[in-house]
């Protein structure tokens, strides 16, 4: 009891950084994740190793790696799934920040400090990067443009998500302060759960802070999202982004109202297109369901100059139908 009221004290006053990283199966990458960790030049964090049940050779390398730095901690669970591991490791964690990281992924040496220096220095809930996106054969793109130092109110940096524009809406690549989380859980069993767990931490904050650094390195790899068939949980895509649109107008977020229309156009256009690489047959309930909303929000997305322009542009394609509209989407592919 007394040695962990001694660890409170301590991180709360030594501004400890809590970094959070789940891990399942992921042998292949869990030693380059953890190396760019241990490599910091921000020195005063502890690593929460969180084993959520895999199969593979993961638990070896965690505990390997415990034995090297007393500031990992390493901890077994049953598999219950991303949100699971990440809740479990906010519950474990005693840093006054939090970030989160994933076992595939991989940080440039600055990416604690630029973050930490961010946060205090603008005195923010939340300090936010970019990030660049690394496919199995070393090619570098970006999802994101990089803009400039932005210091921002939830509603200008929800505005900036929804519309897709320099901030992403991955709870990675970001630097929080704890507190954020008292009240905030990742939901449990459902899948792209930062759709709904980033607006909420951005909805509970005063001020945010956004770099253009460069400082995760986003792996892509065989069977992710894009590359992966359509599969029911998959939907989960849409109805968080429309859980959003809820609690937008709930609060009464007109100025918000524009941007989530946009973004959940643009969930819909990516389940059209994992469904299309499936048996449409056997999943039209979904696609007749996901269309509904294409049809519903598309003259609306199309006269929204802030929209992206490939949803403007998709916007249009679909007055001629969801055949046209994957057919264009594989020819503009092969280019």
């Amino acid at each position: 009891m007394l040695e962990s009221m001694r660890k409170l004290f301590m991180a709360e006053h030594n501004n400890l950084i809590s970094v959070i990283v789940p891990v399942y199966n992921v042998e292949l990458y869990l030693a380059e994740c953890i190396n760019s960790i241990l490599k910091q030049s921000f020195s005063n964090f502890e690593l929460l190793l969180i084993d959520d049940g895999s199969t593979d050779h993961s638990s070896l390398i965690c505990q390997e790696y415990v034995l090297k730095d007393s500031r990992i901690k390493y901890y077994k669970k049953s598999n219950g799934g991303l949100s699971d591991a990440r809740n479990y490791g906010i519950k474990k964690s005693i840093g006054k920040y939090i970030t989160f990281i994933d076992s595939d992924d991989y940080i440039d040496e600055n990416y604690l400090k630029i973050l930490f220096d961010s946060l205090i220095s603008n005195n923010a809930d939340i300090s936010i990067a970019n990030y660049r996106r690394i496919d199995e054969l070393g090619n570098i793109s970006y999802d994101l443009l990089p803009g400039k130092k932005m210091i921002l109110s939830p509603i200008e940096a929800m505005e900036y998500i929804l519309y897709q524009k320099y901030i992403s809406i991955s709870v990675t690549a970001k630097l929080y302060k704890a507190n954020l989380f008292c009240k905030i859980n990742f939901p449990y069993g459902k899948l792209y759960e930062d759709i709904i767990t980033l607006p909420q931490l951005i909805f509970n904050s005063d001020k945010i802070v956004y770099l253009p650094d460069v400082l995760l390195n986003y792996r892509i790899r065989t069977g992710s999202i894009t590359e992966s068939n359509f599969k029911e949980k998959d939907m989960d895509m849409l109805y968080n982004a429309l859980d959003i649109l809820k609690y937008v107008k709930e609060h009464n977020f007109s100025s918000l109202i524009k941007p989530i229309q946009s973004y959940i156009y643009s969930k819909c256009s990516t389940l059209v297109i994992l469904i299309s690489k499936t048996n449409v047959k056997n999943n039209k309930k979904y696609l007749y369901f996901v269309w509904k909303y294409i049809r519903k929000y598309r003259i609306k997305v199309l006269l929204d100059t802030k929209a992206r322009k490939l949803n403007r542009l998709g916007s249009l394609v679909s007055f001629f139908g969801y055949r046209v509209y994957i057919f264009i989407y594989n020819l503009f592919k092969k280019r």
